[in-house]
């Protein structure tokens, strides 16, 4: 996993995360208290289909964008899985 953020003046930070780190089940623990403390409201069920969904999604579609947020003074900010 990537995390690039660019700023308007033309510094950019690379942040890479091995996916394994995020997307097992240990992470998986941590996201879904981080949900449940901000009342999303998502069964462990449901979210361990998802880490399955996002793996088979990097395996079929390597240097997927996962989420691409631009800023209007030309800030951005990409993470690519």
């Amino acid at each position: 996993m990537k995390i690039t953020v660019s700023e308007k003046n033309g510094k950019e930070i690379n942040v890479w995360f091995p996916t394994w780190l995020i997307l097992n089940r240990f992470g998986a623990r941590i996201t879904w208290q981080v949900l449940k403390k901000h009342e999303v409201h998502i069964t462990s069920r449901q979210l361990r289909r998802l880490v399955r969904a996002m793996k088979k999604c990097k395996k079929t579609h390597p240097g997927w964008r996962l989420v691409e947020v631009s800023e209007h003074d030309g800030g951005r900010v990409v993470i690519d899985i």
